[in-house]
C-alpha cells in the first residue's frame, strides 16, 4: 500500500478540534481528482459514458465543483440539490434528477434546467406530464409485469412495478436501447410525450384515461381524516393499580399466582425463538436475549452493525406521540449498550 504523509500531525488536529468543536472533515483534492480520472479512464471504452455524482452523498459545493471539473455531472433528488447544481453552472444533460417522493414543482424546476429526468415508478407519469409543460400517451399493456394477471387499475395504482423510468428524446432512443440491451436490462417503450396537454392512457387500444394531468397530479381530492379527542382517554389515564382489589386470602393468592405462571405473555418464549435461524449463516454476533441484534459484515475486520426495535404499546395507547418518542429512545439505548453508535432509523 502506498504511504501517504499528511500535511499535519496529531497535535495540529487536536488544536483544530478545540477551535472548531463541531465535526469537520478533511478532503484530499488531489486524490479526489485522481479517482475521478481513474473512473473515467475505466469506462473510456464506452464513448457515451457520463458519470453523475449523487449530490446527497456529500452536498459540499467545493467537492461537487471539483468533480464537475473532472467531467462528472450531478445526480439530484431535491430542490436544494438542483439549486446547488444550477449555482455551479451544471445544467442540461450534465444534470440528472431522480426522486421517489417528488413535489410537482421539483419536476418543473428540473425541466427548466434541462435535466435528464428519471422516474422511480409508473405512478409519477401523471405528475411529470402535469409539470413538464406537455402531455403524454401511455400504452399500459407494455408495462413489464411480475404478475400478468394484474388489471389496468392495479397497474396504475401499484408501486410494485418496475421501478425505473426514463424520458428519452426520440433521436436518442436507439442509443438508449442499445445500452440497456447490452447489459440485459429488461426494457419496454411505454409511449410518448405529446404536446396536447393531456394524459392519455390506453389498454390494448382502448382509452381508459384521458384527463388534464394536473387533475391527477396536484388537484386531486384530499381526504380530510376526522380528528376527535377520545372520550375514554381521561378515564384510562386516571386509572391506577391501587384501585384494584387486593386479597389477603392464601387460596386466592395461590390461584392468582398459578394463573400468572400459566399466562402465555409471561411464559418462556425460547421454544419459539430457538426454532428461528437467527444466526443468519453464522454471522450473527449478538442475538436474543441481548438488547440488540448484531450482524458481522466483514470477517477480517470484524466490522458489523446493530439493529433494535422496541415499542411499549401501553405508552402509545395513552399518548401516541410521546409513545413513539419513547419507542425510538428505547431502541436507541439498546443499540448503544451493545457497543454500537446509533446512526439511523427506519419505519420499514
Amino acid at each position: 500500500m502506498t504511504h501517504k504523509a499528511l500535511p499535519f500531525d496529531k497535535q495540529k488536529i487536536e488544536e483544530i478540534a478545540k477551535l472548531y468543536p463541531t465535526p469537520f472533515h478533511l478532503y484530499d483534492e488531489a486524490e479526489l481528482r485522481r479517482r475521478a480520472r481513474n473512473l473515467r479512464a475505466a469506462f473510456a471504452w464506452n464513448p457515451g459514458f457520463h458519470e453523475h455524482y449523487a449530490v446527497k452523498a456529500c452536498p459540499n459545493p467545493v467537492i461537487v465543483q471539483i468533480l464537475h471539473e473532472e467531467g462528472c455531472g450531478t445526480d439530484c433528488a431535491s430542490w436544494a440539490e438542483l439549486m446547488l447544481s444550477e449555482a455551479l453552472g451544471i445544467t442540461g444533460e450534465e444534470l440528472m434528477f431522480s426522486s421517489n417522493d417528488t413535489p410537482p414543482e421539483e419536476f418543473a424546476y428540473a425541466r427548466r434546467l434541462g435535466a435528464v429526468i428519471n422516474l422511480d415508478d409508473i405512478s409519477h407519469i401523471d405528475c411529470l406530464a402535469a409539470n413538464g409543460g406537455s402531455g403524454m400517451r401511455v400504452d399500459l399493456e407494455k408495462v413489464l409485469l411480475r404478475d400478468p394477471s394484474l388489471t389496468p387499475e392495479e397497474i396504475l395504482m401499484s408501486e410494485s412495478q418496475e421501478r425505473m423510468m426514463a424520458i428519452v428524446a426520440p433521436e436518442k432512443l436507439d442509443a438508449f436501447l442499445a445500452v440497456v440491451n447490452k447489459w440485459d436490462v429488461e426494457t419496454s417503450v411505454l409511449g410518448e410525450v405529446t404536446g396536447d396537454g393531456r394524459l392519455v392512457i390506453q389498454w390494448h387500444g382502448e382509452v381508459i384515461v384521458d384527463v388534464d394531468p394536473s387533475t391527477v397530479a396536484v388537484d386531486g381530492p384530499v381526504y380530510e381524516r376526522p380528528v376527535a379527542y377520545p372520550t375514554w382517554i381521561d378515564a384510562l389515564r386516571d386509572d391506577s393499580a391501587s384501585a384494584l382489589p387486593r386479597s389477603g386470602d392464601a387460596d386466592t393468592l395461590r390461584e392468582q399466582f398459578v394463573a400468572l405462571l400459566g399466562s402465555p405473555n409471561l411464559a418462556d418464549t425460547s421454544w419459539v425463538t430457538n426454532q428461528y435461524d437467527y444466526y443468519v449463516m453464522g454471522n450473527t454476533a449478538l442475538a436474543f436475549p441481548d438488547d440488540a441484534g448484531m450482524i458481522r459484515v466483514d470477517e477480517e475486520s470484524g466490522l458489523g452493525f446493530s439493529i433494535a426495535t422496541d415499542c411499549n404499546g401501553r405508552f402509545c395507547q395513552l399518548d401516541p406521540y410521546e409513545g413513539a418518542k419513547l419507542a425510538l429512545a428505547e431502541a436507541y439505548r439498546n443499540v448503544a449498550v451493545s457497543g454500537s453508535v446509533p446512526t439511523a432509523v427506519t419505519d420499514c
